[in-house]
């Protein structure tokens, strides 16, 4: 047993020596019995344990370029990293410098036993055993690396890792134990889309949602949701909502609204441009005017292309319209014009009036947009209130509502259209959606305390209709104009048609 003991020491401090020269690690000295022999080394002149052979190396492939080994177990910050050779790698010349590695490896690890500067060269009688793990130093090493002890490794995420290696000889005694950090990635420079730009047309109104999709040349099989991949998107254009999405190698757009947009893609920090147009089918000019009875007006849509648009009239009597769009007024009163492309409908919203009505609505827009209110000033040229920008507009027409040389207040002027049987009944929403309304028509608020009647104490003049877009079925959802308000004002409880 003292020859034993004595033998043993001598091999601990030959394998120290050896260590300093070679870059090995220390010895770790005399484990606990485990049942095998009390020996921490080889004893002196006994060479490889009897019936053992050479020991097998795990592994094996030889890496290239590795920097020189420093014999230090713990990794730290590296300052270069080392290009991982193949699918299986060797390990032993690695040093501090990190192993790259591209996502979706597979292989295996292995030791270096040959190279001079492999730190298991020198140790390379003595090992029967190795065995891989994940290190501690690095926290979560398995979410982006699989790895198992015989050295079989799968890299599923990107990011840094870190394993250890430890080398046990025949009696299952630890010779050494080393760290390597790992850097899973990709060369972006590689990557490709394999398309840029997209374009499309979408009908005014139809809400239409585009999608395009481009595969990620380089990328196949990835994604948004792949650990550690780095994603971010941003467009040019706020009033276009453009969503992105990247999964299994592939970007989708889905594009809401129509206009141009430059969308910016970043993907582990390597920036892709995406061109997208989504032309708007449409009417060229005005959706909404004037006609005088027996005027002919030819309707235009932009961005058409190949497609074909039809046309039709909601009151034919009112204002016909042939199949290329043109437009014949007949008789007073309102319609709207439907267009129809591609199964979707937008129009525009027409009234046809007489010379003069059309220059009493056209007046009221214009004192409303140009003049200067004030009650004090209200009859005075380039002033008005609403009573007298009703007034001076019907003189136009010879209706004063009883007075001709001084605009009524809005009560009197209210008062007098009910004596005159001028009131129009009705649900006011479902009027306008009807189109009963004419331009000129004026809407009153009732309810003030002021002891006129019926507390009236606002008149507005109603110019026209809006076309504001479709129902689901299609059906024309229309709004309306004012002389001195914005469009869609909040009118009055009572409606009166001059």
């Amino acid at each position: 047993a003292a020859k034993v003991e004595a033998n043993a020491e001598t091999g601990l401090q030959a394998a120290e020596e050896q260590a300093e020269v070679s870059g090995a690690p220390e010895a770790t000295g005399t484990p606990e019995a485990t049942g095998t022999p009390e020996t921490t080394g080889e004893p002196e002149g006994t060479g490889t344990p009897e019936g053992t052979g050479t020991p097998e190396v795990t592994g094996g492939a030889e890496t290239t370029g590795a920097p020189e080994a420093t014999g230090i177990p713990e990794v730290t910050a590296a300052p270069e990293a080392t290009e991982a050779a193949g699918k299986n790698i060797s390990l032993g010349t690695q040093g501090l410098s990190a192993i790259v590695m591209d996502y979706g490896d597979r292989g295996t690890f292995g030791l270096d036993t040959t190279s001079e500067a492999s730190v298991y060269t020198p140790i390379k009688d003595q090992i029967a055993a190795v065995k891989y793990e994940y290190a501690t130093v690095i926290k979560d090493s398995d979410v982006v690396l699989e790895l198992s002890e015989d050295g079989s490794y799968h890299t599923i995420g990107f990011g840094d890792a870190a394993i250890t290696v430890t080398v046990y000889d025949a009696f299952g005694v630890k010779c050494a134990s080393h760290t390597y950090s790992i850097q899973i990635e990709r060369n972006m420079k590689t990557v490709r889309l394999s398309k840029s730009s997209f374009s499309a047309k979408s009908v005014i109104y139809s809400n239409t949602v585009h999608t395009f999709r481009t595969k990620v040349t380089g990328m196949e099989g990835l994604g948004e949701e792949t650990c550690g991949l780095e994603f971010a998107t941003e467009s040019t254009n706020d009033d276009m909502d453009v969503f992105v999405s990247f999964k299994k190698g592939v970007l989708t757009f889905e594009v809401h609204e129509t206009g141009s947009t430059k969308t910016y893609v970043w993907i582990n920090g390597e920036k892709f441009t995406v061109t997208i147009q989504i032309k708007e089918i449409k009417l060229s000019g005005s959706t909404a005017f004037y006609m005088i009875p027996g005027q002919n007006k030819t309707l235009s849509v932009k961005n058409l292309g190949d497609l074909k648009a039809t046309f039709k009239s909601t009151n034919a009597k009112v204002a016909s319209v042939t199949s290329t769009g043109q437009i014949q007024a007949k008789k007073v009163g309102n319609a709207v014009i439907v267009v129809t492309v591609d199964g979707h409908n937008f129009g525009c919203a027409l009234s046809v009036l007489t010379k003069t009505r059309k220059k009493v609505v056209t007046k009221a827009k214009n004192i409303g947009t140009n003049w200067t209110y004030s009650q004090p000033k209200r009859m005075l040229k380039n002033y008005y209130d609403c009573s007298s920008l009703v007034w001076k507009c019907y003189k136009l027409e010879g209706k004063y509502f009883g007075d001709r040389y001084y605009a009524p207040v809005a009560a009197a002027i209210a008062r007098y259209c009910a004596i005159h049987g001028k009131n129009v009944t009705g649900d006011i929403a479902k009027n306008i959606q009807a189109m009963k309304y004419l331009p000129g028509a004026l809407t009153f608020k009732p309810g003030a305390n002021n002891g006129r009647y019926l507390g009236i104490y606002h008149v507005e003049m109603f110019v026209g209709y809006t076309f504001e877009g479709v129902e689901e079925d299609g059906t024309p959802i229309l709004g309306t104009r004012w002389g001195a308000r914005d469009n869609n004002y909040q009118y009055g409880t009572i409606w009166a048609q001059p």
